[in-house]
Protein backbone atom coordinates (compact mmCIF):
# COMPACT_ATOMS: atom_id res chain seq x y z
CA UNK A 1 0.00 0.00 0.00
CA UNK A 2 1.23 3.50 -0.79
CA UNK A 3 -0.08 6.64 0.84
CA UNK A 4 0.11 10.40 0.86
CA UNK A 5 1.43 12.49 3.77
CA UNK A 6 -2.22 13.30 4.59
CA UNK A 7 -3.14 9.58 4.66
CA UNK A 8 -0.23 8.91 7.04
CA UNK A 9 -1.31 11.77 9.33
CA UNK A 10 -4.95 10.64 9.31
CA UNK A 11 -3.92 7.11 10.30
CA UNK A 12 -1.49 8.39 12.94
CA UNK A 13 -4.18 10.59 14.53
CA UNK A 14 -6.75 7.79 14.40
CA UNK A 15 -4.30 5.36 16.02
CA UNK A 16 -3.39 7.89 18.73
CA UNK A 17 -7.07 8.39 19.50
CA UNK A 18 -7.92 4.69 19.86
CA UNK A 19 -4.73 3.67 21.71
CA UNK A 20 -4.08 6.74 23.84
CA UNK A 21 -0.39 6.49 22.90
CA UNK A 22 1.76 9.47 21.97
CA UNK A 23 2.65 8.42 18.41
CA UNK A 24 4.56 10.16 15.64
CA UNK A 25 6.51 9.48 12.48
CA UNK A 26 10.25 9.11 12.60
CA UNK A 27 12.22 12.31 12.20
CA UNK A 28 14.45 12.53 9.14
CA UNK A 29 17.66 12.34 11.17
CA UNK A 30 16.34 9.35 13.15
CA UNK A 31 15.47 7.52 9.93
CA UNK A 32 18.91 8.28 8.46
CA UNK A 33 20.79 7.25 11.62
CA UNK A 34 18.95 3.94 11.90
CA UNK A 35 19.07 3.20 8.16
CA UNK A 36 22.82 3.92 7.90
CA UNK A 37 23.45 0.94 10.20
CA UNK A 38 22.34 -1.27 7.33
CA UNK A 39 23.46 -1.69 3.75
CA UNK A 40 22.77 1.33 1.55
CA UNK A 41 22.71 1.26 -2.23
CA UNK A 42 25.74 2.80 -3.85
CA UNK A 43 24.17 4.10 -7.04
CA UNK A 44 27.42 5.86 -7.96
CA UNK A 45 29.34 2.57 -8.12
CA UNK A 46 28.00 1.65 -11.54
CA UNK A 47 26.73 -1.68 -10.14
CA UNK A 48 23.11 -0.55 -9.74
CA UNK A 49 20.90 2.04 -11.35
CA UNK A 50 19.18 4.78 -9.33
CA UNK A 51 16.32 2.46 -8.32
CA UNK A 52 18.63 -0.28 -7.10
CA UNK A 53 18.47 -2.70 -10.03
CA UNK A 54 21.74 -4.40 -10.98
CA UNK A 55 23.21 -2.81 -14.10
CA UNK A 56 23.98 -5.09 -17.04
CA UNK A 57 21.95 -8.02 -15.80
CA UNK A 58 19.33 -9.52 -18.06
CA UNK A 59 16.14 -9.15 -16.12
CA UNK A 60 12.45 -8.80 -16.42
CA UNK A 61 11.28 -5.57 -14.82
CA UNK A 62 11.02 -6.24 -11.09
CA UNK A 63 7.86 -4.29 -10.49
CA UNK A 64 4.53 -4.02 -12.18
CA UNK A 65 3.35 -0.52 -13.07
CA UNK A 66 -0.19 0.02 -14.27
CA UNK A 67 -1.86 3.26 -15.21
CA UNK A 68 -3.70 5.26 -17.78
CA UNK A 69 -3.02 8.46 -19.62
CA UNK A 70 0.72 8.19 -19.09
CA UNK A 71 0.39 8.38 -15.29
CA UNK A 72 1.30 5.41 -13.12
CA UNK A 73 -1.52 4.70 -10.73
CA UNK A 74 -0.35 1.39 -9.29
CA UNK A 75 3.10 0.10 -8.39
CA UNK A 76 3.54 -3.46 -7.13
CA UNK A 77 6.72 -4.57 -5.38
CA UNK A 78 8.78 -7.42 -6.76
CA UNK A 79 7.76 -10.89 -5.61
CA UNK A 80 11.15 -11.39 -4.01
CA UNK A 81 13.45 -8.92 -2.36
CA UNK A 82 15.65 -9.16 0.69
CA UNK A 83 14.86 -7.02 3.72
CA UNK A 84 17.73 -5.12 5.29
CA UNK A 85 17.35 -5.99 8.98
CA UNK A 86 19.08 -3.86 11.62
CA UNK A 87 20.56 -5.30 14.84
CA UNK A 88 17.44 -4.21 16.77
CA UNK A 89 15.16 -6.01 14.31
CA UNK A 90 13.98 -2.90 12.45
CA UNK A 91 13.39 -3.81 8.79
CA UNK A 92 13.99 -1.63 5.75
CA UNK A 93 13.28 -2.21 2.09
CA UNK A 94 16.69 -1.62 0.47
CA UNK A 95 15.33 -0.29 -2.82
CA UNK A 96 14.94 3.23 -4.16
CA UNK A 97 11.42 2.69 -5.36
CA UNK A 98 10.29 2.69 -1.75
CA UNK A 99 10.32 5.80 0.43
CA UNK A 100 8.99 6.69 3.88
CA UNK A 101 7.24 9.81 5.13
CA UNK A 102 9.06 11.53 8.00
CA UNK A 103 7.98 14.24 10.47
CA UNK A 104 9.52 17.06 8.45
CA UNK A 105 6.76 16.69 5.82
CA UNK A 106 8.99 15.03 3.27
CA UNK A 107 9.95 11.50 2.35
CA UNK A 108 13.26 9.71 2.08
CA UNK A 109 14.16 6.81 -0.22
CA UNK A 110 15.05 3.67 1.70
CA UNK A 111 17.76 2.48 -0.67
CA UNK A 112 20.23 5.35 -0.64
CA UNK A 113 18.64 8.01 1.62
CA UNK A 114 17.96 10.34 -1.30
CA UNK A 115 14.92 12.57 -1.65
CA UNK A 116 11.74 11.70 -3.55
CA UNK A 117 13.37 13.24 -6.62
CA UNK A 118 16.56 11.18 -6.16
CA UNK A 119 18.72 14.08 -5.00
CA UNK A 120 19.67 15.55 -1.62
CA UNK A 121 17.14 18.42 -1.64
CA UNK A 122 14.23 17.41 0.60
CA UNK A 123 11.06 19.29 -0.37
CA UNK A 124 7.65 19.56 1.24
CA UNK A 125 5.69 20.12 -1.99
CA UNK A 126 4.94 16.41 -2.47
CA UNK A 127 2.48 15.84 0.39
CA UNK A 128 -0.40 14.69 -1.82
CA UNK A 129 1.51 12.08 -3.82
CA UNK A 130 1.74 8.33 -3.23
CA UNK A 131 4.83 8.26 -5.43
CA UNK A 132 3.27 6.22 -8.23
CA UNK A 133 4.03 8.74 -10.94
CA UNK A 134 7.73 8.30 -10.08
CA UNK A 135 7.37 4.48 -9.99
CA UNK A 136 7.73 4.65 -6.22
CA UNK A 137 5.67 3.64 -3.22
CA UNK A 138 5.69 5.87 -0.16
CA UNK A 139 4.81 4.42 3.21
CA UNK A 140 5.42 5.33 6.84
CA UNK A 141 6.11 3.83 10.23
CA UNK A 142 4.82 4.94 13.60
CA UNK A 143 7.04 5.30 16.62
CA UNK A 144 6.53 6.08 20.27
CA UNK A 145 8.67 6.48 23.37
CA UNK A 146 8.73 3.70 25.93
CA UNK A 147 9.76 3.98 29.55
CA UNK A 148 12.56 1.74 30.75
Amino acid sequence: MACTWYDAMAYLNWKKKITGLSLRLLKKNEFENIRRKGTLLNTNSGETDKLGFKVGSTRKIDMDIKGTGGHNTFVRFPNRFTWDIMEDGTKFIPLNYFAEWVMEKTCIRSGDLSSFYGDDCFRDNILSTTGAYKSTKIGFRLCYEVDD
